[in-house]
């Protein structure tokens, strides 16, 4: 009668490959970390060492996916456009030095940080010469909104 038994580093590969399908419908890099704990069981199966070590092994290489891993995954592969998004709205109040004359008819240039954006005015009374400084009220697509800075 022959043996049904599966050799324990494919019991790890199915374990890890299990794992990686499973992230796909469960996001939040959890239960990945155990297939790369579970990569890690596998070659220590494979070469007979003792079940006491393969579980050692997948706990401490899973700790230290969580430690190490997680957070970068988290940044890298679950980005948000609200994040996106909040990178311009964080403009709003902060302050520009105009380049170049900007009044109501005709745009002109303010640079915030390195960043040089075209900038109009907040109201259409409102001229700014070159060298002032204003400040944002808005953000327009590719341009500010600007107002005088008190």
């Amino acid at each position: 009668m022959e043996s049904l038994a599966v050799a324990p580093w494919i019991i790890w590969l199915v374990v890890a490959v299990a794992s990686f399908i499973l992230e796909i419908f469960i996001p939040g890099f959890w239960v990945a970390i155990l297939g790369i704990g579970a990569l890690a069981a596998a070659p220590l199966a494979a070469l007979g060492a003792g079940t006491t070590w393969q579980i050692l092994v997948f706990a401490v290489v899973s700790i230290i996916a969580v430690i190490f891993f997680r957070p970068l995954a988290l940044k890298y592969f679950f980005k948000s456009s609200e994040k996106r998004e909040a990178n311009t709205n964080a403009m709003i109040g902060k302050k520009a030095k105009v380049l170049s004359k900007i009044t109501a008819d005709e745009p002109g240039k303010a640079k915030i940080g390195s960043e040089v954006w075209t900038a109009i005015p907040e109201n259409e009374e409102s001229v700014f010469e070159e060298g002032e400084t204003v400040e944002i009220t808005a953000v327009d697509g590719a341009k500010i909104i600007v107002k005088s800075h008190n």
